[in-house]
């Protein structure tokens, strides 16, 4: 009887505020204040191939508070650090066979590596899985690196030194890992005292009310969610399997819909691989879907 008092009351409140009827299924969702971090973010990244939705998020939420762009690529191997040997790297398709993972044991691998690299010290694209390859051919030129050979590192690698290349072939260990390390070594951005707070997730009200207190601070946050639903907005997938961040909430008054602002790694232009009845900015790639969409959300990450 309460919850229906309660319901009667939000959604006169509402009916009474907005020219548009309400959609009886968000009035629990909303609180009234919108939040948009996009232009504090920018757009969306590309991933590409890599199997590291989870070190996107992770690196755009510590980019937030740093106020710089953080290499994913670098995120990642620091989580899969315990796991890499030098077998693990040497082949391409080892190094895609690395994936999947959490953002706050992401987050919290950043303490053990002194810090966050840039991403302008360590390119996050499909690039790096040319790592292996190149040391393959260096081996096979007799152990000799070539201009064309520098060339190619240099796209991921952009600030290292030739001789900083040479000494990261002559190490013992998997050549990218070498090179990442020498590349972000001396040149990381402290903490400055952040920490990940990670919550598990046990309800879609529970679910929605965090993400709005978490905005409502003008922190952005990582959730996991089932990719299906931002191909279509009628998935009945239970099973989260992808990780993306929110940065933005909103009474959509179109339709009546409280809606979360979506970042995800999958380019500037992904729109057409969303459900087209979502709102997406094709100049970013930040689309917004309705809350309840978010049903199979379990877990949350945000800085603080």
């Amino acid at each position: 009887m309460k919850h229906t008092l309660l319901f009667g009351f939000f959604l006169a409140s509402w009916s009474f505020s907005h020219a548009n009827v309400i959609d009886p299924s968000s009035v629990f969702f909303c609180d009234g204040k919108e939040v948009n971090l996009e232009s504090k973010i920018g757009p969306a990244r590309n991933q590409g191939s890599l199997n590291w939705c989870f070190a996107f998020a992770s690196a755009d939420v510590i980019s937030y508070d740093l106020k710089v762009g953080i290499s994913a690529a670098d995120l990642a191997l620091h989580y899969y650090n315990d796991g890499i040997d030098g077998r693990s790297c040497r082949s391409v398709q080892a190094l895609r066979n690395l994936s999947g993972g959490f953002v706050n044991r992401a987050l919290n691998s950043l303490k053990y590596a002194g810090g966050a690299c840039r991403e302008s010290d360590f390119v996050s694209d499909d690039k790096i899985f040319e790592i292996p390859e190149i040391k393959k051919k260096i081996e096979y030129q007799s152990h000799k690196i070539l201009p064309e050979d520098f060339k190619k590192i240099r796209h991921t690698f952009p600030n290292l030194k030739n001789d900083e290349i040479r000494r990261a072939y002559s190490e013992f260990g998997p050549f990218i890992l070498n090179l990442s390390l020498i590349a972000c070594q001396g040149r990381r951005v402290s903490m400055r005292g952040l920490s990940p707070h990670h919550l598990t997730l046990d309800g879609l009200i529970n679910n929605a009310q965090r993400i709005n207190h978490t905005l409502n601070s003008n922190r952005p946050l990582a959730i996991d969610i089932c990719a299906d639903v931002l191909k279509n907005q009628n998935s009945t997938c239970k099973k989260p399997n992808h990780a993306v961040n929110v940065i933005g909430k909103r009474l959509n008054p179109r339709n009546g819909k409280c809606e979360v602002l979506i970042r995800n790694s999958w380019g500037k232009n992904p729109c057409s691989f969303y459900d087209r009845r979502y709102d997406c900015n094709p100049n970013t790639g930040n689309v917004w879907i309705p809350v309840i969409n978010l049903g199979t959300t379990t877990q949350m990450t945000f800085m603080k």
